[in-house]
């Protein structure tokens, strides 16, 4: 990535002050190197602005923000850093302009497709949280694959993965196919998956795969709406409890208030305090470490889950859409939306830690995406809308190709030949109706009958063709279904 002054330059009337003013402030307390002119009043003074101006605007940041308005139209100054910025554009493969519209005045040289952000419903908040996360994803595109990294990484341990890597990976990966989607459909995924996982944990089945398939869902709901799911998690869970404020929480006692009756104002101190104070030791924000905090903040969760099960934890994934709805009619801010998303985040990573105590999360995600998408096997994805593996519902593609096998195997076992028509003829009801307790007693028989009939054929004439037959179907009929 080509080095810049500045990570971001915004372009202004100055009857429009105001939002710039607010927007620089944000965008500073997040790190972000901006060009705001009363900032660089000792610089400018006695330049010739003309000629500095253009060339800043032309070479000098990794984007410029433009903030459209009847008045930025109408500006003989805010024209040229148009200019500027328009010839730059047409050099640059990829975005450079990012146009936010105050009001809908229409700008010469700007095209209509262009995509752009309204303020409102926008705030200087969401937008400083928009940039943070476009210029991550440039910095994560211009590095590569990185080990730590999914989707062909190294699996090291010597690299963490931290949250923020996985969730430019997953966009580097689903970006493309999920972008034309709605964040509906993201978050539909992501309910799926948490009831299916919420059902595993209640029996006590729950594997890797069930975890890690709602918190990608959860990232990706997190990429569509612009949140930093790493920022939003130690906002939130800086090793405090973000109830009571305190290392160990104490809510059962305090009712949810911390103790000593600290203001609420205070409360928001103390964990931005804490959350200053990870960034600042630069440890490596992993799910690991994340799993960590909420193990040592919530030591009695397990006990909470064994007694009254999960069912209340995962209902956080309720909480996340109607954030999201608030969020789309303006009635509620993109740091709501994040809080919610850091609370089912840490909620999955709880259940992780009770049910399984012994994996680490970092590792696991890697080698779930190590070939990249697990479905396509490609490095980004190239599945339709609504293709990915049957979670919980058979899959009827799969036992219709069984219905097939079952001809060869009635053709090469005479003897067998009732049964497995008897065998056809459920496959059959079973595609047609796609009806699903049909579908796991039919598969519970197959599987059944055919382990049976393996066994009695091992060993006689013609073993070396039926026992391979069986084995084939066996294998599809674990990809059919979710036993």
């Amino acid at each position: 990535m080509v080095q810049t002054d500045y990570d971001v330059a915004i372009s202004f009337a100055g009857e429009d002050r105001p939002q710039a003013e607010e927007l620089a402030s944000a965008l500073q307390k997040l790190a972000i190197r901006v060009f705001y002119d009363r900032d660089e009043k000792a610089d400018l003074w006695g330049k010739d602005l003309y000629a500095y101006l253009t060339d800043l605007y032309r070479n000098r940041a990794r984007f410029c923000i433009m903030l459209i308005s009847e008045h930025y139209a109408s500006k003989l100054w805010t024209t040229q850093e148009r200019r500027a910025m328009q010839e730059h554009a047409l050099r640059q493969d990829g975005e450079y302009i990012l146009p936010i519209r105050l009001d809908d005045t229409e700008i010469p040289g700007l095209l209509s497709t262009t995509a752009y952000l309204c303020w409102p419903p926008e705030t200087a908040g969401s937008i400083a949280d928009a940039v943070q996360l476009k210029l991550n994803q440039i910095a994560h595109s211009a590095a590569g694959p990185q080990a730590g990294s999914i989707g062909g990484a190294k699996r090291t341990t010597k690299h963490a993965l931290t949250i923020q890597q996985f969730q430019l990976s997953l966009d580097g990966m689903y970006g493309k196919a999920n972008r034309g989607q709605s964040v509906e459909y993201t978050f539909g995924y992501l309910s799926q998956t948490v009831g299916y996982l919420s059902k595993a944990v209640s029996q006590r089945e729950a594997t890797e795969q069930d975890f890690i398939r709602p918190i990608s869902w959860l990232v990706a709901t997190a990429s569509k709406v612009g949140t930093d799911v790493q920022d939003a998690f130690i906002s939130r869970y800086p090793n405090l409890c973000p109830s009571c404020a305190q290392p160990r929480c104490v809510c059962f006692r305090t009712a949810k208030k911390p103790p000593n009756d600290m203001p609420a104002y205070r409360v928001k101190e103390e964990l931005y305090l804490a959350r200053n104070t990870i960034i600042n030791r630069r440890s490596p924000v992993t799910f690991d470490f994340a799993m960590a905090c909420i193990g040592s903040v919530f030591p009695n969760n397990e006990i909470i889950w064994r007694y009254a099960g999960p069912g209340f934890h995962f209902s956080k994934v309720a909480e996340v859409h109607e954030a999201i709805s608030g969020l789309l009619t303006g009635k509620k801010k993109l740091s709501a939306l994040s809080d919610e998303i850091a609370d089912v985040l840490a909620w999955l990573l709880g259940a992780w830690h009770i049910a399984l105590p012994d994996k680490s999360v970092d590792q696991e995600i890697i080698s779930y995406y190590f070939n990249g998408c697990p479905v396509c096997q490609r490095k980004q994805c190239v599945c339709s809308p609504y293709s990915g593996r049957p979670q919980n519902l058979f899959d009827s593609a799969v036992l219709a190709d069984v219905e097939k096998d079952l001809v060869y195997l009635r053709d090469a076992s005479p003897e067998d030949r009732q049964d497995i028509e008897e065998l056809q003829k459920s496959v059959r009801v079973v595609v047609d109706t796609q009806d699903d307790p049909m579908a796991r007693l039919t598969l519970n028989q197959l599987t059944l009958k055919l382990t049976r009939a393996r066994d009695a054929h091992t060993g006689k004439d013609g073993a070396e063709i039926v026992i391979p037959i069986i084995s084939v179907i066996l294998q599809k009929l674990e990809k059919a279904y979710r036993q």
